[in-house]
């Protein structure tokens, strides 16, 4: 619902613009934005509101989820074919982060104690907290539009695809948990004593590095105005958006995931999500030198 919102947003910006665009025509305006330039370099500083979203299982069912803010940065170089259309690649680094929460926890494993002996270890959890935070050096290839309006003054659309690898990869997670051992042979369950761990109100806390595909192909639209503020050198401010189109995790086996069996320790929930993907909405400010 969110990038919905915001796609409509971006659409009525761009539709706002046009009609400028297109009252100016009307005026007989005469457009001069750089038609001689189709060499550039440029920067990107991107203010994002972003969100890890991981799709839960039967087990973390009713996972809660808080967007972040954070920035993106990258350089581009690009080529303009004509005064309307050009081709850019660059490289740029993403961070995401999320906080996750949730309520209640419990699961059972089938395992053996210390004397070989069967039982059924019990899982409880509550109040489980957990951060996600994710930074992709990525290589964007995109198709950039713009059209000159009047003077020094035009729109822009960019759109295309990041080719994204994690470099930061990062959990970190909080819980109380409950373990117990049900012994099916003499039909009792053990919980509170020192043997295997069958203790009760543990506060834990732990992190660790998430497991993520190797590359993760992301789609990429911008759109906004720019400006020539001399010759060579033109400034823009537009809105983005960013979503994976894949999933990014590398979690292979969610059905026999449980989240904590021993005190002290705690997996990520994304190792227990049937899916977790990225996205970012936010600013995008850019300063581009065209260099012939």
């Amino acid at each position: 619902m969110i990038i919905k919102l915001y796609i409509k947003r971006i659409s009525l910006l761009i539709l706002i613009l046009f009609l400028a665009c297109v009252k100016g025509f009307s005026q007989g305006t005469e457009i001069i934005v750089g038609g001689q330039h189709k060499y550039y370099v440029g920067i990107n500083f991107s203010p994002a509101h972003t969100y890890i979203k991981n799709n839960g299982s039967e087990a973390i069912s009713e996972l809660e989820s808080t967007k972040k803010n954070s920035v993106f940065g990258s350089f581009e170089a690009g080529y303009l074919f004509s005064e309307y259309i050009g081709i850019s690649m660059g490289i740029s680094y993403n961070s995401y982060t999320t906080n996750l929460s949730l309520g209640t926890y419990s699961d059972q494993l089938d395992t053996t104690d210390a004397d070989f002996e069967d039982y059924e270890r019990r899982i409880y959890g509550s109040g489980i907290k957990e951060t996600q935070k994710i930074g992709f050096i990525s290589i964007p290839v995109l198709a950039s539009f713009q059209l000159p309006v009047k003077n020094k003054f035009g729109l822009f659309l960019q759109t295309g695809l990041n080719f994204s690898i994690p470099v930061n990869k990062k959990y970190s997670s909080s819980g109380t948990f409950t373990y117990t051992g049900y012994y099916p042979a003499y039909k009792v369950l053990i919980a509170d004593v020192p043997f295997e761990y069958f203790q009760s109100d543990v506060e834990n806390i732990d992190d660790g590095n998430l497991k993520l595909k190797l590359i993760n192909p992301e789609f990429i639209v911008s759109a906004g105005c720019h400006y020539f503020i001399q010759d060579k050198i033109q400034i823009a401010l537009g809105f983005f958006i960013n979503k994976m189109l894949s999933d990014v995790s590398g979690y292979n086996n969610t059905s026999s995931f449980i989240l904590s069996s021993l005190p002290d320790h705690i997996n990520s929930m994304m190792g227990g999500s049937r899916k977790a993907s990225t996205q970012a909405l936010g600013l995008k400010i850019s300063v581009r030198y065209y260099l012939k």
